[in-house]
C-alpha cells in the first residue's frame, strides 16, 4: 500500500495508520504534507519505504533527510505501492 499524505494537519487517524504500517508499505509525502514530515517521522519508526516529492519541498523552499522523488519516479512507485491511500 502506498500512503500519501498531501495536509499539513496533524491528525489522530493518520498517526494510527503510521503506528501500524506495514514493512512492505511506501508513504510518500507530497503538496502541503510536505510542511508534516517532521511530525509524523517520530511515528514511522525508521520506515524504510518513506519519499517527498522533490517539486513540492523546492516550491515551499524545504529540505528534508527523506530521499526526494521526482515526477517519473512517483509514477513508479505508485504502480509498485498498490492500492493508494490518499490522506
Amino acid at each position: 500500500m502506498l500512503i500519501t499524505i498531501s495536509n499539513a494537519q496533524k491528525e489522530e487517524s493518520i498517526i494510527n495508520l503510521l503506528e501500524n504500517i506495514k514493512e512492505n508499505d511506501g508513504v510518500l509525502f507530497w503538496q502541503d504534507g510536505v510542511f508534516a514530515i517532521e511530525y509524523y517521522l517520530s511515528y514511522l519508526n525508521n520506515h524504510k519505504n518513506l519519499w517527498v516529492l522533490k517539486a513540492d519541498c523546492d516550491a515551499r523552499n524545504l529540505t528534508t533527510s527523506i530521499p526526494t522523488i521526482n515526477f517519473s519516479e512517483l509514477v513508479e512507485i505508485t504502480a509498485q505501492f498498490y492500492p493508494q491511500l490518499a490522506k
